[in-house]
């Protein structure tokens, strides 16, 4: 019994595995185990190559410059996979929560002479994410072409955007007021979004382009979504899950690096994009979140869910050309 109670609490420890840490840090103190821990310093830049060094004592053996360099360049261009590379390469602890979009790329994606016009009965998917009283009620429309010499896919987007008037006058977020002046976000009276406005909306978009599909979570939607299947429209949903949401948020980040994301700077659709905060769980999938509640993401939430749709469909040809930056 006595030599069982002296080894329970030294398996217990060597689970964990942070002991080694909190060893170097006096937190902890357990002479029976040695640990040495090869990362960078708190100042260290760690896009540096001399980080790379510090933190591989078999670089050059196993560990080999070129592939690190090609994975950190990936990082360097796509936020998400900076915390995996910081993780694997340079042995940092990071957070599962973390920014997710390089704003830049996506400010460079941006071509304020895109037209709704050039799309006229083009196909297009939906999203649709639908709030009734303080997050915005958001619509994606977003078309798509695979270019013919690279082959891959690029995206337009469009949205449209419904708040209740009195959740923009009482939000914190003052550019409600100026996105509403410059109709970029509807106001609907009261404390209320009107569904039938959307349902309307939806039905015009319809009138004017070949909507495929209108992709939508199920929460609060059965009421439009019955409305708008009796007008013929293929109404598709898309749980709020990592399985759903983790290709489209690949893709879509992957697009904007690229330059084969299109949209006209809409300041709302941005602002959204610039609150997700990428979740990723053990097995590298991604998860769009917000820090906080004001920080809304609906618009990029519409967005992945036309993006989950949209990246497997059919090509479909337009004569409007693409750019690409």
């Amino acid at each position: 019994m006595y030599h069982h109670s002296r080894q329970q609490p030294r398996r217990r420890l060597l689970r964990s595995p942070q002991l080694p840490t909190k060893i170097l840090d006096r937190v902890a103190d357990d002479d029976r185990v040695f640990g040495i821990i090869y990362t960078i310093d708190g100042g260290d830049d760690w896009a540096d190559e001399k980080s790379w060094l510090k933190a591989n004592p078999n670089w050059g053996v196993s560990v080999f410059a070129d592939a690190v360099a090609q994975e950190a360049g990936e990082a360097m261009q796509m936020a998400s996979k900076q915390p995996a590379f910081q993780q694997k390469h340079l042995n940092v602890w990071t957070n599962a929560d973390h920014t997710w979009m390089n704003m830049q790329k996506w400010d460079g994606c941006a071509d304020p002479a895109l037209s709704e016009q050039k799309f006229d009965g083009q196909s297009c998917i939906i999203g649709m994410d639908l709030a009734s009283k303080l997050d915005i009620l958001a619509i994606i429309r977003l078309h798509w072409r695979d270019d013919p010499e690279t082959k891959k896919r690029h995206y337009y987007a469009f949205g449209n955007y419904w708040i209740p008037e009195v959740a923009a006058e009482r939000s914190s977020n003052s550019q409600y007021m100026g996105w509403a002046i410059d109709g970029r976000l509807h106001t609907c009276p009261g404390e209320t979004n009107d569904f039938d406005v959307v349902e309307q909306h939806i039905r015009d978009l319809a009138s004017r382009f070949e909507v495929q599909e209108v992709v939508h979570d199920p929460w609060q939607a059965h009421g439009i979504v019955t409305h708008l299947q009796d007008d013929g429209l293929t109404l598709t949903e898309i749980p709020q899950r990592t399985q759903f949401f983790s290709p489209a948020m690949k893709e879509l980040e992957a697009a904007v690096c690229d330059g084969r994301l299109h949209h006209d700077g809409d300041p709302v659709l941005t602002w959204a994009i610039s609150n997700v905060v990428c979740h990723r769980d053990a097995n590298d999938n991604i998860f769009p979140r917000k820090e906080r509640f004001e920080n809304k993401i609906d618009p990029a939430v519409a967005l992945l869910m036309a993006m989950n749709r949209a990246m497997t469909a059919e090509e479909q040809h337009t004569d409007y050309t693409i750019r690409v930056w």
